[in-house]
């Protein structure tokens, strides 16, 4: 069976505890999540949200290749067509809208009417019944007259959400069963987490015959959470044989939880099913060997979500390029530093090109300095030098800058431009700093994250070091060099000198 999914974590995952997205973060994530083939991309609440509306704004014109954009509102706000909420709802041009609704907040009449304009605006309308199961257990006949009236204003869709996460999946099939006794077209289900069991309930009406699920990339949300779509969509595709996404498209979903992870600061949790670093078990151990029906082992399991055990990582790479399984010792050691190379796809990328090509260096640091000065009453300022070596000229740089980052990325430029004028396109778009060790305090070991964009494409790097400005310096150093690797292997490079210099500066 085909089931449509909602993915929510650019409107209910930013509720979760620190979580904060900037608009451009949420547009890199709606680019993100949208190639990973969702369905419908819930982005927030444009009548409740000045930074919310900025988004829509900005993402009006945006051409989405899978998802359709949804604006979220509740139906106290957005009942009447003449009042700035309804206002904002439509301005936000999305063609489909989330409407939640209390069931018995309000009369049932509204719900209709509310839908029948929307409808009328040419919006698709996904009802959403808020604690519908708590409801329906009070009241039966109460409940299922609110989704009658949703259905009577044409809403394409019934959601039924368990918004108290409280509900056991055995009490959430039973009412599934009774409404898709009663409705026909599509029925979906929203279930959050505060028992434990989202995902159980989530599966439990798909087998009921539901064909749209809600959820949130690692699970992010209010109080404990909602449905993690980590978990859900392996298990409809792989083990109920259900086309959520696509087998292919589910190949990213590995890659898609530690991309959404750092650009909110946050770590996939290692013993998270199906994306942490953990979900392999040890030798011997066949838990997951039945996930795939049509496939037998772990590594295949693992595979099909990306999820890649080093091994098959390196067998994958070694198919096309023999003399990388020389790099097994490499990869182990960035692992054992905790860099994420699920995440830092520029990193991992690198590492690759200089166990293929060898002999390409294209430049070696000698040394490097920055200081930052705050005089009472002004702005701190840094002031960086550099000194590098390409082949046999030895080039240096001094910078200042608004920050010590800053100040060391505009003299490696500095250098470096005189020889390879391709970096300077370069443009460094975000920064992020995590502790990876929170109890050891200021003599934790940092991870430094940079993303990268040369115009036509993003990659991030990574650095770890007790140290934040050597982990900069690395995670730095290491997007420069990868970009140099990639115009040489277009053959639009100068040829980089030979030297006997190691990568991770």
């Amino acid at each position: 069976m085909r089931i449509h999914t909602l993915d929510s974590t650019l409107c209910e995952g930013v509720r979760g505890e620190g979580i904060f997205f900037s608009v451009d973060e949420k547009l890199l994530l709606a680019r993100e999540i949208d190639e990973f083939g969702v369905d419908y991309l819930e982005a927030g609440w444009p009548a409740a949200d000045r930074l919310d509306r900025r988004f829509f704004e900005c993402a009006r014109g945006a051409a989405f290749r899978h998802a359709k954009l949804v604006a979220a509102a509740r139906l106290p706000q957005a009942r009447d067509a003449g009042n700035p909420f309804f206002a904002a709802l439509l301005e936000a041009e999305t063609p489909a809208v989330s409407l939640y609704a209390g069931v018995g907040e309000l009369p049932a009449e509204q719900a209709r009417s509310t839908v029948r304009r929307l409808k009328e605006e040419g919006r698709e309308v996904l009802f959403h019944a808020e604690d519908f199961f708590r409801h329906y257990y009070a009241s039966h006949l109460a409940a299922v007259e609110w989704l009658e009236a949703a259905k009577a204003g044409g809403a394409d869709a019934l959601v039924l959400c368990d918004s108290s996460g409280g509900m056991l999946p055995s009490r959430v099939a039973q009412g599934c069963h009774e409404v898709r006794r009663r409705f026909g077209g599509s029925l979906g289900i929203r279930a959050w987490n505060q028992a434990d069991v989202a995902v159980a309930n989530t599966l439990a009406a798909v087998e009921l015959g539901f064909d749209l699920v809600g959820g949130v990339i690692n699970g992010y949300g209010d109080a404990c959470g909602a449905a993690n779509l980590c978990s859900l969509l392996p298990n409809l595709e792989l083990r109920l044989g259900h086309q959520t996404v696509g087998r292919d498209r589910l190949r990213e979903l590995t890659r898609l939880a530690h991309v959404v992870a750092e650009i909110a600061n946050l770590a996939v949790r290692p013993d998270q099913p199906f994306v942490g670093r953990r979900a392999s078990p040890g030798a011997g151990h066949t838990v997951l060997r039945d996930l795939s029906p049509e496939e037998d082992g772990l590594a295949a399991e693992l595979e099909a979500v990306g999820n890649h055990p080093r091994r098959v990582l390196l067998d994958s790479y070694a198919r096309r390029h023999p003399e990388f399984r020389e790099a097994q010792d490499s990869l182990a050691q960035l692992e054992d530093l905790d860099q994420d190379l699920k995440a830092a796809d520029g990193t991992l990328e690198l590492l690759f090109h200089q166990t293929v090509n060898p002999h390409l260096r294209p430049f070696e640091v000698l040394d490097w300095e920055v200081s930052t000065r705050k005089p009472a009453g002004a702005a701190a300022r840094s002031v960086a030098t550099v000194a590098v070596r390409v082949g046999d000229q030895a080039l240096s740089a001094r910078e200042e800058g608004r920050g010590p980052v800053y100040a060391l990325d505009a003299c490696l430029r500095a250098c470096l431009g005189k020889v390879y004028p391709g970096v300077l396109p370069l443009r460094l778009v975000d920064y992020k700093v995590r502790v990876l060790e929170p109890r050891k305090g200021v003599a934790a070991k940092v991870r430094v994250l940079i993303e990268w964009c040369d115009g036509g494409r993003d990659w991030v790097t990574v650095g770890v070091s007790e140290d934040v400005l050597e982990a900069s310096w690395r995670a730095l150093t290491d997007g420069v060099k990868l970009q140099l690797l990639r115009q040489a292997a277009r053959g639009d490079a100068a040829t980089f000198p030979s030297r006997d210099s190691s990568w991770a500066v």
